[in-house]
């Protein structure tokens, strides 16, 4: 009964938050690039546009309650939780209909009123601004640091009095499969830190060296808004983080028997509750620089940013061969995407699926 109630209450959270973030993701989001579409600065405040995002935000209400009601019902009719996860999938899809929705609708209005009518689009010189402050940079290290010591402390602290047979997965508080103890079984949780460190050690190190679009009329301020929004940004990774590396250790001490296998059951919490603080963190800093107006399309050349809408691919994947930046700022959303259409990043997704190809044929081979 209560890994049943457990499992509805974590499906009822999920898909309330996926339907909070899409809610307040218009606001998340540049006001001069809305649902993966470019607007010129004299429309940011258009009727059409307003009338869009209101629309959106009305059929991501509704819809994310009906399937949040739907799947509650189904597990009060039924008695199990068996569908839970097929009502978050179908939220996931639900929101994404939604979007391209509204995408369609603003390009559609873009087109027929000709908001681009007397505008150069084309792809603009971009720079490479001043780094952030190093030290700064590694203090955000701390907390994720401080989590993964205290687990690989824990964790050899305990060795010595840990049972030859421990729980690696459990049901409710009850464990289903075991393993014989080995330091390498102990230690698994710290492997699992260490490569969430990695990957944020590589996306620190990427948005470091990023090259960015001026985005203010004076090169100094926009260099020192993009310097800002990017600390903000590895700050609120860091956070995501920390919160990830706690998920770990829990699971960890309940398979080491400090505490309850019960508590598996609610390790993802520190990681949604990672989840609202980086939306809350964005978002504070969205609304501090709101102001901002692309240089090059301010004044008398009238140069459009980045912006052929056929170069983003459903308004978030960006694919521009003759751009040579790895990393640009996304369209719709929070942070940064890659450009799919340069060289490196062609060969870093070959090199990922060979090897997720290579771990499927090995599972099933041996």
């Amino acid at each position: 009964m209560i890994q049943y109630l457990i499992t509805v209450v974590d499906s009822a959270v999920i898909i309330f938050l996926l339907g909070y973030i899409n809610f307040i993701m218009p606001s998340l989001t540049p006001r001069s690039v809305q649902f993966g579409v470019r607007i010129p600065p004299g429309r940011i405040a258009d009727h059409s546009l307003l009338s869009i995002r209101r629309r959106f935000r009305v059929q991501v209400a509704v819809t994310s309650g009906l399937v949040l009601a739907s799947s509650l019902l189904a597990s009060i009719i039924s008695g199990s939780a068996g569908l839970s996860t097929f009502f978050i999938l179908v939220e996931i899809l639900t929101m994404w209909f939604v979007y391209l929705n509204a995408r369609k609708h603003l390009r559609h209005v873009k087109i027929t009123e000709k908001w681009t009518e007397g505008y150069i689009q084309k792809t603009p010189a971009v720079i490479t601004p001043e780094r952030p402050a190093t030290v700064r940079i590694l203090l955000y290290f701390v907390m994720p640091l401080s989590v993964i010591i205290s687990t690989a402390a824990i964790a050899m602290r305990e060795y010595p009095y840990l049972h030859a047979i421990l729980p690696v997965k459990f049901s409710g508080s009850d464990p289903v499969v075991f393993a014989h103890k080995t330091i390498q079984l102990v230690l698994t949780p710290v492997y699992s830190q260490l490569i969430f460190l990695s990957i944020y050690t590589i996306l620190v190190f990427a948005l470091c060296r990023v090259k960015v679009v001026p985005e203010y009329p004076d090169l100094n301020r926009s260099l020192a808004v993009q310097r800002h929004y990017r600390l903000g940004v590895i700050f609120a990774m860091s956070v995501l983080l920390t919160m990830v590396e706690v998920d770990i250790m829990l699971s960890g001490m309940a398979q080491w028997e400090i505490v309850p296998g019960i508590f598996t059951e609610f390790s993802e919490i520190p990681s949604v509750v990672g989840l609202v603080l980086v939306v809350a963190i964005v978002s504070r800093m969205r609304h501090r620089f709101s102001v901002q107006l692309n240089v090059e399309s301010a004044g008398s050349r009238r140069i459009m940013n980045r912006d052929d809408d056929s170069f983003w691919k459903a308004g978030m994947i960006y694919y521009n061969r003759d751009d040579p930046s790895i990393i640009v700022p996304k369209r719709f959303g929070i942070g940064y995407t890659v450009n799919y259409g340069n060289p490196f990043i062609k060969v870093a997704i070959f090199i990922l699926m060979a090897s997720l190809v290579w771990l499927v044929v090995r599972s099933m081979v041996g």
